[in-house]
C-alpha cells in the first residue's frame, strides 16, 4: 500500500488554480484531486504497461458514495455505500480540462440512489450475468478502472478509548489493487493509501503534475 499526502493547502490551491472560469460553480479541490489522481494514474499506466490498453478504450472511474443521507434511518452509523460509476475512454481522459473531468464525475454520484445501489448489487451477485463477466475483465485490466473510496471526514482522530487520541490513521498494508482510499492525516490534509504494483508505483513517484500537491511517504 503506497501512502501519498496531500495537504490541506495542496487541496485549496488546486481548487484555486483550476476554478478558472467566472460563470461555473466552484469546485472543491478534493473533487477536482479525484480527477487529476484519475487522469495521472491512467497516464501511469500507459507509461509502464503502454499495450495493456487503447486510446478508445472504455475506462472508467467508481467512486464509492456514501448513501447514509438517503436511506431515512435516523442514527444509523453502519456500513452503507453506493458505487457510482463514471464511464470514458483513455482519448477524453488526456482532452478533457481537471476541471471538466470533475464536472463529468459529479452527476454520475449524484445520481446514486437507494434503488441503483440494489440493483448493481443484485448484478454483481448474478454469476452467469454478462454484467458480471465485463465487470471483471475491466477490473483485471491495469488502467482500465480505479477506484476511490474518500473517509477522511469520518472522526477517526476524535475515538479515545482512554488511551488518548489517535496519532495516526491507517488501513494496513495489504493493498487491494487499483484502490485508492482516503484518511485523515492528524497534522491535516489526507492520506490517500493506494494499491499500485512496483511498475505503475515508479512512473506515479516520478509525475511532475502529481508532485506539485503530492508528497510521497516511502
Amino acid at each position: 500500500m503506497r501512502v501519498l499526502h496531500v495537504s490541506g493547502d495542496s487541496i485549496t490551491r488546486i481548487a484555486a488554480q483550476h476554478n478558472t472560469d467566472p460563470g461555473e460553480r466552484p469546485l472543491h479541490g478534493a473533487q477536482l484531486m479525484y480527477a487529476l489522481l484519475w487522469r495521472r494514474y491512467v497516464a501511469a499506466v500507459l507509461r509502464a504497461r503502454p499495450t495493456e490498453t487503447g486510446p478508445h478504450d472504455a475506462i472508467f472511474l467508481n467512486l464509492m458514495h456514501n448513501v447514509r443521507g438517503l436511506i431515512g434511518v435516523e442514527h444509523y452509523v453502519g456500513n452503507a455505500v453506493g458505487a457510482a460509476y463514471v464511464p470514458s475512454t483513455i482519448d477524453e481522459l488526456r482532452t478533457l480540462s481537471v476541471a471538466a473531468l470533475t464536472r463529468k464525475i459529479k452527476p454520475f454520484v449524484n445520481s446514486v440512489t437507494p434503488g441503483a445501489t440494489v440493483d448493481l448489487y443484485r448484478a454483481l451477485a448474478d454469476m452467469s450475468s454478462e454484467f458480471v463477466l465485463k465487470a471483471a475483465l475491466k477490473v483485471f485490466t491495469p488502467g482500465s478502472n480505479m477506484t476511490i473510496s474518500n473517509i477522511s471526514r469520518l472522526p477517526f482522530l476524535e475515538i479515545d478509548f482512554g488511551l488518548g487520541a489517535p496519532i495516526a490513521v491507517l488501513c494496513g498494508t495489504y493493498p487491494t489493487e487499483n484502490l485508492a482510499i482516503w484518511l485523515p492525516n492528524r497534522s491535516g490534509g489526507v492520506d490517500i493509501h493506494f494499491g499500485l504494483k512496483d511498475d505503475i508505483y515508479a512512473e506515479i513517484r516520478t509525475d511532475e503534475v502529481l508532485a506539485e500537491y503530492v508528497q510521497f511517504t516511502d
